[in-house]
């Protein structure tokens, strides 16, 4: 049950920001198979107050599946049963990240809905929200991102370098600025990056047209390992994103009085659709999470927490919502056909168990 009452609100209400890392690894992944060492990035934000959740999980394996479960606080199996089986169509799951509960509860507390243009369909822009932030203006920009996102070969990317830099760098240097807008803010910034194409290096210099135009970025099924040259880029991508994080922070933290709750959560973990189960399990379904969640919050975290429980605890917390955890759970469906067609797997267990 939820307590729509708004009556009996606290009188100023936290900040609230939600930035999405599409595809960004959890630590024991990016270490254990990507031989990758992300643990100053993790110590800084130990330090500035997060709670970072080393046994993250995602409660699906691709993007339209786990926001539609996290911005609606619930686990959306019950999809299989009203779509057909064996269908690709992701509609469903669009609708339910375009008109979600967590904005709908947010707005009869008060709050400002302020969306940014993530060049992604169901996060381009949002009819519920008061602003809709667009870093570009480019229709290619969004039609080709579309394109990308579903893994079609994608021959542009040459040419959109500049496009995805600028959007990019643009969402960074602004997501602060809107805290400046009086009352109550959800800011939520789905940001698609490490997710490919990889468009900066390490320490954010441009990927030059032939690096992209070699690197075979779009991972296949039978891949049972991510390949060096995408792996690298990947990585880059991803050192390059913690710098920009850690400025971010900086400026979000003393804007947001009373103060700010900052979500970074990823959608996912590395990688697309990949068989076997084993390695979608042991990487797929590794999301990386961190929380600011001052007032005591942070007691209430623990390390397996999933997508579908961020809202439930800050709302019971925070909001004066009333909201019982649900069992923290994992499913796969394939990115490409039979979306909906799920099967549980438990990432801690390497795939032991998994049942149809």
């Amino acid at each position: 049950a939820v307590v729509e009452d708004a009556s009996k609100a606290q009188k100023v209400y936290p900040d609230i920001y939600y930035i999405i890392l599409d595809a960004y690894a959890r630590e024991s992944t990016l270490r254990d198979h990507l031989n990758y060492n992300n643990q100053d990035f993790i110590d800084h934000l130990k330090e500035k107050g997060f709670y970072v959740a080393s046994k993250s999980r995602s409660n699906y394996g691709s993007t339209a599946l786990s926001l539609a479960s996290s911005l609606n606080m619930e686990y959306i199996n019950h999809l299989s049963r009203v779509v057909e089986s064996g269908s690709s169509n992701p509609y469903f799951a669009w609708k339910m990240v375009e008109d979600n509960k967590v904005m709908h509860f947010l707005r009869s507390r008060g709050y400002k809905i302020i969306n940014f243009n993530s060049g992604w369909h169901p996060t381009r822009k949002l009819q519920i929200a008061d602003i809709n932030v667009h870093c570009t203006h480019s229709k290619q920009f969004n039609s080709v991102f579309i394109e990308t996102t579903l893994y079609n070969i994608f021959e542009k990317r040459f040419h959109l370098v500049t496009d995805y830099r600028k959007h990019h760098l643009c969402t960074f240097s602004k997501v602060a600025e809107y805290s400046k807008i009086r009352g109550p803010k959800f800011i939520f910034a789905h940001m698609v990056i490490p997710h490919e194409p990889y468009v900066f290096g390490p320490n954010g210099e441009a990927v030059s047209g032939d690096e992209i135009k070699d690197c075979k970025c779009g991972f296949t099924r039978q891949e049972a390992a991510m390949a060096e040259v995408p792996k690298q880029r990947y990585l880059g991508q991803l050192t390059f994103l913690n710098k920009k994080i850690e400025e971010m922070i900086e400026q979000i933290l003393p804007k947001s009085p009373p103060f700010p709750i900052i979500i970074l959560q990823s959608d996912h973990g590395a990688k697309s659709d990949v068989i076997p189960l084993e390695i979608y399990a042991r990487e797929r379904l590794k999301n990386f999470t961190a929380y600011y969640l001052p007032e005591k919050g942070g007691e209430l975290l623990y390390d397996s927490i999933s997508p579908v429980n961020t809202f439930r605890l800050i709302f019971s917390h925070y909001l004066n919502g009333n909201y019982d955890l649900l069992e923290d759970r994992s499913y796969y469906s394939s990115a490409f056909s039979h979306i909906y067609d799920f099967v549980e797997l438990n990432p801690e267990e390497n795939f032991a168990g998994a049942k149809p």
